[in-house]
């Protein structure tokens, strides 16, 4: 059973449809079969191009990958695209993996429009106090991304030793001339 209203809080009501259902801002499919599977939060889908990509089924698409912890997918606005995934990635101790590598894994199973533009290796990724990954935080550190022209002006000097930036786009004279969203890899790691 689920409460018709939060207690004291009438300023909730938005969270209710008129006929009684709970928003949970999950996002389900429901299968032949009538099975449901929750794919997603919907403030969580990454919204590229008029198309919705799952963060869920690409992190745990990349958690598959032998040398990858774990990994969680954000939306970044992209000035053509609306947003592109950015991947955030922590590696296994003593592994090593490419952007590259990952890429070409996932495209084993999503289509190049549906990978991420950017993936960014992290020493560890913000949680929650239940232990869910705190995406709000992610996409906060991650807000001023610029997606073309020039890596250089927006690393912060003290993420530099900490994070590993991939970007699509070739070697610039002054930087890494980065393509909109959906080219391939570059490879360019700034370390």
């Amino acid at each position: 059973m689920i409460a018709s209203q939060y207690y004291e809080s009438s300023d909730q009501a938005h969270r209710w449809t008129p006929d009684g259902w709970f928003r949970t801002g999950d996002v389900a499919t429901i299968d032949e079969e009538g099975f449901v599977k929750i794919v997603d939060r919907a403030k969580d889908l990454v919204k590229s191009g008029g198309e919705w990509i799952s963060s869920v089924d690409l992190e745990n698409c990349l958690m598959g990958h032998p040398a990858v912890r774990e990994a969680c997918v954000v939306g970044i606005p992209h000035p053509k695209w609306q947003e592109r995934p950015l991947a955030a990635v922590v590696l296994k101790d003593g592994h090593s993996v490419t952007p590259e590598e990952l890429r070409q894994f996932l495209s084993a199973s999503f289509a190049k429009w549906q990978l991420p533009d950017a993936i960014v290796f992290v020493e560890a990724i913000p949680r929650t106090s239940v232990g869910k990954f705190k995406k709000i935080e992610l996409r906060e550190q991650f807000s001023n991304w610029k997606w073309n022209r020039f890596v250089q002006p927006l690393l912060r000097r003290e993420l530099l030793p900490r994070v590993q930036v991939v970007l699509n786009g070739e070697h610039g004279a002054a930087g890494v001339d980065v393509e909109d969203g959906g080219g391939d890899l570059g490879g360019f790691v700034a370390e």
